[in-house]
């Protein structure tokens, strides 16, 4: 808790040291976040964080299968093609969101379908040169498995975007999650859906910069509507369990003992518009999901 107070306070006076823009504010939030999932991982353990550091213990994890929602605070579900509005936080920032077209595939190459062939090129020099990991395509387009070995393919979303606010919005689409919903005697379920990023966007067709910072980055200005790729790469099978180890040597994690469940099914995906933060003593009891105000329906085409 301590290391977690100091951080905060460090990350407080880069905010002020920056002039608060835009851009460098939500740097300090994405910093904050990664810090306090590498604290839930390591207290899920039951090991401290300097035990994880330290290497070569193994983990056992047992994901979540799907999980009921509380009546009180299910998601609007919205019908394909349709627009929502939505409007978040104590400053009230709205955003409309379309969904325009979707498709999965296990060729990257298919993303010339939805987005121009300039685009294109941007999207595939990034992730090969650029991306950190290098893992999502080889130079022939092939998707590759996800670190822990399951087979991936390729979600390509083309969602229209519409700054409703009367000034300059950096929306930021990494936290834009994919969920697969069921509903039974009225009672919906969910799971989300992962890959890369914990599940949310990777990149999209075209952000700000292609760089490390820049590629889950789109500005608009006052009522500007733009139409956008977004990049996934999720795992094609629900996965029960696993266990891993971090290896020092190697300097990376090895995965091992993977229980598969059912090929994930693509009948009823739906994309968050929970497009930024939201956390208030009126929500702190809500799990995630339950924070999100609406679901857009995804009409996957399939490759």
């Amino acid at each position: 808790m301590k290391r977690i107070t100091t951080i905060f306070i460090i990350l407080c006076m880069l905010i002020m040291m920056s002039g608060c823009s835009k851009q460098s504010t939500a740097d300090i939030y994405k910093m904050m976040e990664d810090e306090s999932l590498k604290k839930v991982n390591s207290e899920s353990s039951g090991q401290s964080e300097a035990e994880v550091s330290s290497g070569n213990l193994e983990r056992l994890i047992t994901e979540q299968d799907y999980e009921e929602c509380n009546a009180a605070y299910t998601p609007e579900l919205i019908d394909y093609g349709q627009t929502d509005k939505v409007t978040m936080g104590s400053r009230n920032e709205t955003l409309s969101f379309t969904v325009k077209d979707t498709l999965l595939t296990d060729n990257f190459d298919d993303l010339k379908q939805l987005t121009s062939q300039y685009a294109y090129d941007n999207v595939r020099r990034f992730l090969l040169d650029v991306d950190i990991d290098k893992d999502s395509i080889d130079e022939q387009g092939n998707i590759l498995d996800s670190k822990r070995g399951v087979e991936r393919k390729a979600l390509f979303i083309k969602l229209s975007v519409k700054n409703e606010n009367n000034y300059e919005y950096l929306f930021l689409p990494y936290g834009l999650y994919l969920y697969s919903i069921k509903t039974e005697n009225s009672v919906m379920s969910y799971r989300r859906v992962l890959g890369k990023n914990d599940g949310g966007a990777h990149c999209v067709d075209v952000p700000d910069a292609f760089t490390l910072k820049g590629a889950t980055r789109v500005t608009l200005q006052p009522g500007e509507e733009k139409e956008i790729v977004l990049i996934y790469f999720i795992e094609d099978k629900w996965v029960k369990q696993y266990s891993y180890y971090y290896d020092k040597d190697k300097g990376t994690d090895v995965f091992k003992n993977i229980v598969y469940g059912d090929d994930v099914s693509y009948d009823s995906i739906y994309l968050s518009t929970q497009f930024t933060s939201v956390s208030n003593n009126k929500n702190k009891d809500r799990s995630e999901f339950e924070k999100i105000k609406s679901l857009l329906e995804l009409d996957i085409r399939q490759e």
